[in-house]
């Protein structure tokens, strides 16, 4: 009999693509246009690296910066998601969204207007061209990501990743349970046999509130509470050198389903 077949569905930022550079960049000039003032140098992106991890969306971003402009020796290391949530708070929904349409209209204008210097700010992942060729030998592989899909193309292609356009679900609105739906309604597979790939423990929750198996990449932006926190609600951490070892990896987490009747 035929074995079932099981969908991975990857995120693109923090799982496949580091968009670090871009979106620091992009964060910045919005940040300027609302009346602020970080400036563009290695130290600071450094900064806004280690406080990425506990923005929930772009509008976060705001907040990143806000308390880099407040304190360039802060320490979010230290920091809990719960004094970060409050900051956002305190800095408002309407201020949040705003700040979102002006990274994403930076963001949309640099791709087209210069799509070579918009390609350099960001890069795939080393080990993850690899990594989704071996997926792609038995597997289904998607992309579930927030970021627009035009701009996905363009990067997939760059890095020489083949993932076709039809396997990434992308948009803000759906929500990744959204698009963990679509993805098991494109690969013909039930909700519990598509496995979520994310960075964001946030994500990976609403991953298994509908069904679906859920893995933390390791390599992208989380904290070490929120990893640890991962473990402990039953989310593998995966790594991608161990991606096919014997422990509890993505490859044993596909196993264990695969053996499911």
């Amino acid at each position: 009999m035929e074995k079932p077949r099981v969908a991975i569905a990857l995120d693109f930022d923090g799982v496949i693509g580091d968009s670090i550079g871009d979106t620091f960049a992009q964060s910045v000039l919005a940040f300027r246009e609302m009346g602020g003032s970080v400036p563009f140098t290695r130290t600071m992106e450094k900064l806004f690296r280690a406080g990425k991890p506990f923005a929930k969306d772009a509008g976060g971003y705001y907040t990143i910066l806000r308390l880099i402009q407040e304190n360039q020796g802060i320490n979010f290391k230290r920091m809990a998601q719960e004094r970060f949530d409050a900051e956002v708070e305190k800095d408002g929904v309407a201020k949040g969204r705003q700040f979102d349409r002006l990274v994403t209209s930076h963001r949309l204008d640099l791709a087209a207007r210069e799509p070579e210097k918009w390609i350099a700010l960001q890069r795939i992942f080393p080990g993850v061209k690899r990594l989704i060729r071996n997926l792609q030998e038995n597997y289904a592989v998607f992309i579930a990501s927030a970021k627009g899909k035009k701009l996905i193309v363009q990067l997939l292609k760059e890095g020489g990743i083949n993932i076709p356009g039809q396997n990434i679900v992308s948009g803000a609105s759906k929500g990744k349970a959204g698009h963990i739906k679509k993805i098991a309604q494109m690969a013909g597979v039930p909700v519990s046999r598509v496995i979520l790939v994310d960075d964001s423990l946030g994500f990976l929750r609403e991953a298994k509130k509908i069904g679906a198996e859920a893995a933390m990449a390791r390599w992208g932006y989380s904290t070490r509470a929120q990893r640890k926190q991962a473990k402990r609600e039953g989310i593998p951490l995966v790594r991608i050198p161990r991606v096919f070892g014997r422990s509890i990896t993505l490859w044993s987490r596909i196993s264990k389903m695969r053996r499911r009747k």
